[in-house]
């Protein structure tokens, strides 16, 4: 993204004292209405950069003339963004809000966060920092907008005659989110020739070049549009029905071309090495039923292990490539844990399931979790980034499979091509055979497997009431067999 005037020298805007929620200035409908600091669109955190790296000290004009003005550089910037980041994330975890602890079925046909503006969905850090607050505040729509977003609305509808007071507007005492966006730093400079002399157009000016500087981190402010009055209602959407929502999954499961074993036992992992996963048989999950109320299906409980351990598998070096070698308890083994588990909580969500089958089991994991974001606040943007991909493949949306689509339109003679149907040779491996097991209980015994390649906790035994389903047959199948 292009500062502006990258030459003018200007400062820096001074974070605000709590960047992530800031109050709306005004409750009147804006159809010009001016903008505040507090509700700006956009407040990057780096708004101009000079050729040097470096901005002004945002209270430099504090000091004397005495003492030479302290420049701040794009990584100490950064480093200030992440670390408020981070904190956001502490903050949740310590309030028991995360979403690795609680679990959550958007009650929207929607069911991630997206821009009103664009109607693109947010990805990574931004997808979880939005879902958290939907979560904390009960919210059901999964629209936002800036603040400029919503008086450009407002402008709009304006035009097209909705009266002043049914248009758009923050409402009262709001308090906007910030989100975050990766920027270039762009370097004009005059060309020069082989000489060392400057080139110059026709008309005698001389020409500039652009060069790429350093990647900083723009902070921008949006509201929830359970925080916008008068907006359109939300678009209606008719669920999907269980068995097609399960049917789904099954068809996404056999296009991840990972073998999946069902075996009786209670573990649950991925091995690397052997690109394969294991889990219990679908008849160990059991219904959880409170006051007399099913509160979490069986069904529910085994798609949600069943799909973190494909958020593992995408690792694997023929498909993501993940570092996945961390033996447990090391930081490469906790980052490789939360982004799959990231990765399922978003799949989850997005699909419509919703099971504590998981999320009961990463008490083992929280502190080592938070150590890691405190300690490292960039890896958890890493990791997020990570996890968004994780989800994408298990979607069949990214962008590799995506180009391999493309190709497989017309493949050549004899070749079968397919969207990661078939999985490709395992190579020599970066990983080492560590068993990637996410469903560890705390106070679970640990059982080694492989001669000490990895550890395998022990799942809790809980199970669906139904039959077993040899590899993986849609579950409709089953369903459509039972009813007959």
């Amino acid at each position: 993204m292009k500062n502006s005037n990258p030459s003018t020298g200007r400062k820096a805007k001074k974070p605000a004292a709590n960047p992530a929620s800031q109050p709306a200035a005004s409750s009147q409908p804006p159809a010009v209405a001016s903008e505040t600091a507090d509700t700006s669109a956009v407040e990057t955190a780096v708004e101009t950069l000079a050729e040097t790296d470096s901005v002004e000290s945002p209270d430099s004009s504090e000091t004397t003339d005495a003492v030479p003005a302290k420049k701040r550089t794009v990584d100490d910037i950064n480093n200030q963004l992440y670390r408020e980041a981070a904190q956001r994330i502490l903050d949740a975890i310590e309030a028991g809000t995360s979403i690795w602890q609680k679990p959550w079925n958007p009650p929207s046909a929607f069911r991630r966060p997206y821009s009103l503006h664009t109607g693109l969905p947010y990805r990574g850090i931004n997808r979880l920092l939005l879902t958290m607050e939907i979560m904390a505040n009960g919210w059901t729509d999964m629209r936002f907008m800036t603040y400029k977003q919503v008086q450009s609305l407002a402008q709009d509808m304006k035009k097209a005659g909705t009266p002043d007071a049914d248009l758009p507007h923050v409402k009262k005492g709001a308090k906007s989110i910030t989100i975050y966006k990766v920027g270039r730093q762009e370097i004009k400079r005059d060309k020069v020739d082989a000489s060392g002399k400057p080139v110059l157009d026709e008309s005698g000016k001389p020409v500039k070049e652009i060069s790429l500087g350093k990647t900083f981190l723009q902070t921008y402010r949006v509201f929830s549009g359970e925080q916008v009055a008068n907006l359109p209602p939300l678009p209606q959407a008719e669920p999907t029905p269980t068995w097609a929502l399960h049917a789904q999954i099954e068809d996404l499961a056999k296009k991840q071309g990972v073998p999946v074993r069902y075996e009786s036992q209670d573990s649950a992992y991925y091995e690397p090495l052997a690109d394969r996963i294991t889990v219990p048989e679908r008849t160990q999950y059991h219904d959880t039923v409170k006051d007399g109320k099913v509160v979490f299906s069986g069904a529910a409980k085994h798609y949600s292990v069943l799909i973190h351990e494909f958020c593992h598998s995408s690792g694997h070096e023929s498909r993501l490539n993940r570092l996945m070698n961390g033996a447990r308890g090391t930081d490469s083994y906790s980052r490789e844990e939360l982004t799959a588990e990231t990765a399922s909580a978003f799949l989850m969500a997005e699909l419509g399931l919703e099971s504590d089958e998981v999320i009961k089991q990463h008490a083992s994991y929280l502190d080592h979790w938070a150590k890691m974001i405190r300690d490292d606040p960039k890896a958890l943007f890493q990791a997020m980034s990570a996890a968004e991909k994780a989800a994408d493949w298990f979607m069949q949306r990214h962008e590799k499979q995506l180009a391999a689509a493309a190709s497989a339109v017309s493949p050549a003679p004899g070749l079968a091509v397919g969207v990661g149907v078939q999985a490709p040779a395992v190579g020599a491996m970066t990983a080492a055979a560590t068993l990637i097991s996410p469903v560890s209980a705390p106070g679970a015994t640990p059982t080694m497997a492989h001669g000490g390649f990895g550890v395998v906790d022990r799942l809790p035994v809980s199970g669906t009431p139904t039959v077993r389903i040899n590899g993986l047959r849609p579950i409709a199948d089953v369903v459509a067999g039972m009813a007959r």
